[in-house]
């Protein structure tokens, strides 16, 4: 897979999270159709973005009316928007747990309660710059206004790049590494919602569904950020760093949410055409039945991705 294709994850990521601040407040919209009516430069021509006749090298052009000129097109509003906060969310991590993610997984551990805290407990801010001023008390701000209104319905779940060796022999196997010295693999998580804590403590989730839930208003469900910090963050350490060189992010990540008959067992059947081909058995009715207990049909979905590794 291209650089490209590999940050596509992450800018879903982005958005996703985002868009829970868009719908939550008023947001401006930049238009970058437009020149930011500076000086035209060298190279790009006295024309520049807004001009006409400027070209990349460096030729002569007349400016637009009313339009300098400029060597970068520039973003201004236009307008700004209020949209529908959502209500319900549903947080996905893709953890790698590959050799060489400890390291990130302790950074992703450490920056859980903030991350918590930000969706909870949304920090206050002033509406003129954006600039953060301080946190609200009891959900009140002394000084400006929250960033957006706090949501009190979110679940949280972690699957791994983990998915075996697709139908190979000889490799990402559990027994063989432990055949070999290497302790506690994980080589085929499945895709399935993991609540594993540091070494392999399962982690109390809502209703042993395999998921956090902050919902005050409901039995069983989180009252508090502290509530789900401490489980959350066991979670991401309770990952490791023994599961398959094979990583397969996206493909994790399809298995959980999408694919509509995730695969039961593969195997390689070298009968057809001499080189083998996947042979996908069975349908992994575990997996669909976190799925269905994860998922909600009125919930913003954010996927965040944590891997060193393109997929």
């Amino acid at each position: 897979m291209s650089e490209k294709g590999a940050r596509a994850p992450f800018a879903l990521c982005s958005f996703a999270l985002c868009s829970l601040v868009l719908a939550a407040c008023g947001a401006k919209t930049l238009n970058f159709s437009r020149s930011d009516h500076g000086t035209g430069g060298s190279a790009i021509g006295t024309g520049g973005y807004g001009g006409k006749g400027g070209g990349p090298g460096g030729g002569p052009g007349t400016g637009g009316a009313g339009d300098t000129g400029g060597t970068t097109p520039g973003a201004y509003v236009t307008s700004s928007f209020r949209g529908t906060r959502p209500s319900k969310i549903d947080l996905l991590f893709m953890i790698d747990n590959s050799s060489s993610m400890a390291d990130k997984q302790n950074i992703l551990a450490d920056a859980v309660p903030n991350l918590v805290d930000q969706l909870i407990e949304p920090r206050c801010i002033d509406p003129a710059t954006g600039r953060t001023v301080g946190n609200a008390m009891n959900g009140v701000c002394i000084v400006g206004e929250r960033t957006f209104e706090p949501v009190k319905d979110i679940h949280i779940g972690v699957i791994t790049s983990s998915l075996g060796n697709h139908g190979a022999g000889g490799v990402c196997e559990d027994a063989l590494d432990v055949s070999l010295g290497r302790s506690d693999p994980h080589n085929d998580d499945r895709a399935h919602l993991l609540a594993r804590g540091s070494g392999g403590v399962p982690v109390p989730t809502f209703q042993t569904k395999g998921f956090l839930n902050y919902n005050p208003g409901v039995a069983g469900g989180l009252v508090t950020s502290a509530d789900v910090a401490t489980p959350f963050k066991e979670m991401v350490r309770g990952v490791g760093q023994h599961g398959c060189g094979y990583e397969a992010s996206l493909e994790a990540v399809y298995r959980f949410l999408v694919d509509p008959e995730p695969y039961d067992t593969i195997r390689i059947d070298s009968i057809f055409g001499g080189h083998g081909i996947a042979v996908l058995n069975g349908v992994d009715e575990a997996l669909l039945k976190q799925r269905a207990d994860f998922l909600r049909p009125d919930s913003l979905v954010s996927v965040v991705l944590v891997t060193d590794e393109n997929d």
